[in-house]
């Protein structure tokens, strides 16, 4: 037996395995529900095959443990837009918890599945715990990141995204404020996410942060109904964000100036007519009257 004939026997040894592990993560499923009395009711696996295998078994199996995360993933994104959310640690969490478990190197995995749980599928406890842990998995086993441009890429989105959940969905500014800065640390990390980690002790510059995940999110995402929903949440923030511009601006313009000593109102019509042309039309006439009011208030 020449060499080309053990490569081919080996490649169709590998094909073969390959295409029976959906068969036996299906019969590792319906075993669960065998009773000793009766015969069992064979049933489907639920809504996602990462839901269906247990990785306590599937981790045995040293060389099919990433061939069964590879199939649960693409089994993950391929139904992502067809099923829907809308309560803590759901399935769509359960499969994408499996998948990271049995291969945690795939920071991708992290970063697109707690981006879907927490836009689309309003699993906001399911995408803190998964993003939490795929940032403290990168935080230990930063030096396996070395020059892998893709790691690098994925790496920091993890904790970019975990800052944005904490921030906007569990309102735990100060953590997701550290995890953002975090994310300026790993290498290849994009200038902009610098210059967020400087600023994202201010209200504009956190409104920023959450502008920049939401558009990333928006250029993958193909559902409409999605997109809508993103698109609304983009112009909710950068709404606010140029309403925190336009206040942190009027302050510096107060403590730069004598206008403390001029009724406010007056003070905030005498910037409008120093600034710029921007600085006037940037808002609109009702967003400058909402910023007026909160300003005031104040």
């Amino acid at each position: 037996m020449n060499l080309s004939t053990l490569t081919m026997h080996a490649r169709r040894s590998s094909l073969l395995l390959f295409l029976m592990v959906p068969l036996f993560g299906f019969f590792q499923y319906t075993i669960r529900n065998i009773d000793s009395e009766e015969v069992a009711h064979i049933t489907f696996p639920p809504e996602y095959l990462g839901a269906s295998l247990d990785h306590r078994i599937m981790q045995r199996f040293m060389g099919l443990r990433i061939v069964a995360a590879d199939l649960a993933w693409i089994d993950l994104i391929v139904k992502s837009d067809m099923i829907r959310g809308g309560q803590a640690f759901s399935p769509f969490y359960r499969a994408a918890r499996t998948i990271v478990t049995l291969d945690p190197d795939h920071y991708y995995a992290y970063y697109i599945a707690g981006m879907y749980l927490s836009v689309v599928k309003d699993d906001i406890k399911g995408a803190t715990a998964l993003l939490r842990d795929g940032a403290q998995y990168i935080q230990k086993n930063i030096s396996k990141i070395g020059e892998n441009l893709s790691q690098q890429t994925s790496a920091w989105k993890v904790m970019f995204m975990l800052g944005y959940n904490l921030i906007f969905e569990e309102f735990e500014v100060e953590e997701g404020s550290y995890w953002i800065t975090e994310a300026a640390k790993i290498p290849k990390a994009p200038l902009y996410v610098t210059s967020l980690a400087g600023r994202v002790s201010t209200e504009a510059g956190r409104f920023e942060v959450g502008e920049k995940v939401l558009a990333d999110f928006h250029s993958k995402v193909t559902n409409d109904e999605d997109r809508k929903r993103i698109e609304q949440k983009m112009l909710d923030l950068t709404a606010k964000r140029e309403l925190a511009e336009l206040n942190e601006r009027f302050q510096n313009f107060l403590r730069t100036t004598q206008a403390h000593a001029i009724e406010k109102e007056r003070a905030f019509r005498l910037f409008l007519r120093s600034n710029n042309h921007s600085t006037r039309n940037m808002l609109g006439d009702t967003l400058k009257l909402n910023a007026l009011g909160k300003i005031i208030a104040d």
